[in-house]
């Protein structure tokens, strides 16, 4: 997950964003399903959510460079705390 995050920031910069909107949705798609195999206490699915909010309120603006930020700073963090790489 965490080579996904860097090819979408990547892809970002590089102004492919039509390929960074798919590879998000599809990262979240990979998140939110491993969430659902396995057992994260309410405080942490809570965080998650408004991570997501984040990224959906990037996206819906066509803030690619928050979204970038978001995936950067929030995202990959969250994931590193929960070792999901």
């Amino acid at each position: 997950m965490q080579n996904t995050i860097i090819k979408i920031r990547e892809n970002i910069f590089q102004n492919n964003i039509k390929t960074a909107v798919k590879d998000t949705l599809s990262l979240v798609d990979d998140i939110n399903e491993e969430v659902d195999h396995n057992k994260y206490d309410e405080e942490q699915v809570e965080i998650l959510n408004q991570i997501f909010n984040a990224i959906n309120t990037s996206l819906y603006n066509k803030d690619y460079l928050l979204l970038a930020d978001i995936l950067e700073y929030e995202l990959k963090t969250f994931i590193n705390e929960l070792d999901l790489s």
